[in-house]
Order: structure tokens, then C-alpha cells, then sequence
């Protein structure tokens, strides 16, 4: 039951004990992870008038809400410092808490930087985690690991799910090598080094994404983690797929046919229905 208050919307249940109250703050905390909103709530200590010393009703107040601005979620749209700025604002919703978390205790030891993780995605919600090889000077620049970060391999992933129709809520974006590897003019190669030292870090990942069900492996690189994947979550499906880097794409059908292939079988997996230019 829903009432307005000079705060915003009530959520009222009148019924029992503190733990119907967990139960609508979860639900009130999975509405805005799906609508991307950050909510404050209070709690309303009532008694009932017979005067028990447990909660026999209560309420949440929302006293805050803020909605992402999904007018950026485009290809390239992280271009701008605004652009970047209002991203940034969206770091201390719920479900990005843990990851932001995971990644200051990254750069505390990391030998070069870590973007974060995009709020836009689904954190710790996501249900399909896709492992690339590491981050380009374009996620450097915006300071996440975005597929809205200004360059074409970000490009070409933004396009090749928008096709499958899988939403981005369902899934969240990481790199097998977490840092930076280039160097002021460029990225280079990861190394079988840069992988064994980046994989230690991958456990705390996975223990992190409570929902996860799928792991895509992109590129031959972040494959190499597939053995990891497989011993540190079992019962996670381990899919691969080529890289969406232009130099493996573009004029190669095939190839982005492979991928489509494969953010198909996520699509089948996590029951989500199967039509073409979905929104994300």
C-alpha cells in the first residue's frame, strides 16, 4: 500500500513482525536496483495499541530518489565530463556499494589504475558476468568499464546486445586484468604474468555476485581464467566468445555472428525473452 507524505511515497504494511519489515525493505531495495534509483528509507516504530513490546506494524518512508539518466545509455555517450560526472553521482547506489568497495582495495595495491565498475549494469545483481582482457585508455579516461565508454570496441558491445535483446541489468562488465597495462600512448598486450597476477583477485569477484549464473569469457585472453571460473564457481555456466574489439570484428561477420551466438545462449539461459533491439 502506497501513501504520499511530504517526503515522497510510504510504503506501509500493517500486519505482524520485524521481519515483514525485512521483507518489503528487500523489495523496496530490488525496485530500485531495476529502476536504477537510489532510495533512503526510514524506519516507523509503531505499537500496536494493546501496547506489545514487538513492532506489530511499521512503515518506510522514502525520503530520497534519485533515477540514473538513461537518456546517456547509448554508444559512446561517456564523452563528456557531465556525462561522466552524473555516472560518478550513481557510484553509492545499493547495488554498486560492494564493487566500489572491491575496487578501492584494488587500487590500494594495483601496479597501475582501476576504473569502476558501471552503475548502469547490474552489480552485485547481475546474473552474467562478461570477463574481457583488461581496460583501454578510454576507460581510463571516464574511469569505468562502461560499453558507453567513447571507442569502438565499446561500440561494437553496446550494438551486439542491444541485437540480442539482453538487458544490461542482467549483467555486469569486468576485465581479467583489472589495471591498466599500457602506457601513455597505448594499451599493450596482457601478458600470461598479467594474468597470474590479476587472478588471485577473482575469487573476491565471484564471491561478491550472489546471483551470478553465467560467466562470458571474451577474448583469448580472459579465457585463460576459464579453469579458475570453473574450480572457483561450479555450478556457474562458462560461456567464451571472440572479443568485440574492432580488429576482430569488423569486416568479419562471422565472428560477430559467434558472439550474437553466444549472447543468445545468456538470453535462452536466463529466460529473458528472445527479440531483437531490446532497450538496455
Amino acid at each position: 500500500k502506497r501513501q504520499k507524505s511530504a517526503l515522497g511515497c510510504r510504503f506501509v504494511h500493517g500486519e505482524h513482525t520485524l521481519n515483514a519489515c525485512v521483507l518489503v525493505s528487500v523489495r523496496v531495495e530490488a525496485f530500485a536496483a531495476r529502476r536504477r534509483c537510489h532510495i533512503t528509507c526510514q524506519s516507523i516504530r509503531t505499537h500496536s495499541s494493546k501496547g506489545w513490546p514487538r513492532h506489530k506494524s511499521f512503515g518506510l518512508v522514502v525520503s530520497r530518489v534519485r533515477q540514473l539518466p538513461m537518456t546517456l545509455d547509448r554508444a559512446k555517450s561517456l564523452n563528456t565530463s557531465e556525462a561522466i560526472a552524473a555516472r560518478r553521482q550513481a557510484l553509492d547506489l545499493v547495488h554498486m556499494q560492494p564493487l566500489v568497495a572491491f575496487v578501492a582495495r584494488l587500487r590500494a595495491s594495483a601496479p597501475a589504475g582501476v576504473p569502476d565498475f558501471d552503475p548502469m549494469d547490474g552489480g552485485v545483481n547481475a546474473e552474467c558476468l562478461f570477463l574481457l582482457e583488461a581496460p583501454g585508455s578510454k576507460a581510463i579516461g571516464s574511469g569505468f568499464v562502461s560499453r558507453n565508454n567513447p571507442d569502438e570496441t565499446a561500440r561494437n558491445f553496446f550494438e551486439v546486445n542491444v541485437e540480442a535483446g539482453l538487458h544490461r541489468s542482467r549483467t555486469v562488465m569486468w576485465n581479467a586484468i583489472p589495471w591498466y597495462i599500457g602506457d601513455e600512448h597505448r594499451i599493450r598486450p596482457a601478458t600470461g604474468r598479467d594474468l597470474g597476477a590479476a587472478r588471485q583477485h577473482l575469487a573476491e569477484l565471484l564471491a561478491l555476485l550472489p546471483r551470478l549464473r553465467i560467466v562470458v569469457l571474451v577474448g583469448r585472453k580472459a579465457q585463460r581464467h576459464g579453469h579458475a571460473v570453473a574450480m572457483l564457481a561450479p555450478a556457474v555456466t562458462v560461456l567464451t566468445c571472440p572479443h568485440p574489439s574492432p580488429l576482430s570484428l569488423n569486416g568479419r561477420p562471422e565472428r560477430r555472428a559467434e558472439v550474437l551466438a553466444c549472447l543468445a545462449q545468456v538470453v535462452s539461459k536466463l529466460g529473458l525473452p528472445l527479440t531483437a533491439n531490446h532497450e538496455t
